[in-house]
């Protein structure tokens, strides 16, 4: 039995989509982090903080990206008004994404201005 056809294929099932990659991505990092901490056990402590933090950034972004498409696709399963709502981890992936690009943002400009110094 299935429910009514809502037409959600041009807007859950991209977003549906979009998690799928953002998670294989989520590997990718996972990976990447490993292989730095095998492979430079040695680097400052700033920069192995960083990376952790960063991946910790990571980390928070994919789970809040599950919560979300899991409030849409699966709890509210054939319900048009859940379409009305926006989850909690809407607004907190939203408050992590400006972080995550602010904190990037002010590192490519740190470099930058060291490099003029130079």
């Amino acid at each position: 039995m299935t429910g009514p056809n809502l037409g959600l294929d041009s807007s859950m099932g991209c977003f549906f989509i979009g998690v799928l990659f953002a998670i294989m991505f989520y590997g990718f990092t996972c990976a990447q982090v490993l292989y730095y901490v095998w492979r430079y056990p040695k680097d400052q402590m700033w920069l192995k903080t960083m990376v952790a933090v960063l991946w910790l950034l990571d980390t928070a972004t994919t789970i809040f990206d599950v919560v979300f498409i899991w409030h849409y696709v699966v709890g509210g399963h054939a319900d048009i008004f859940t379409l009305l709502s926006l989850p909690s981890a809407g607004a907190a992936e939203y408050g992590l994404a400006v972080r995550f690009y602010t904190s990037m943002r002010s590192s490519i400009c740190d470099e930058l201005t060291l490099r003029r110094q130079r």
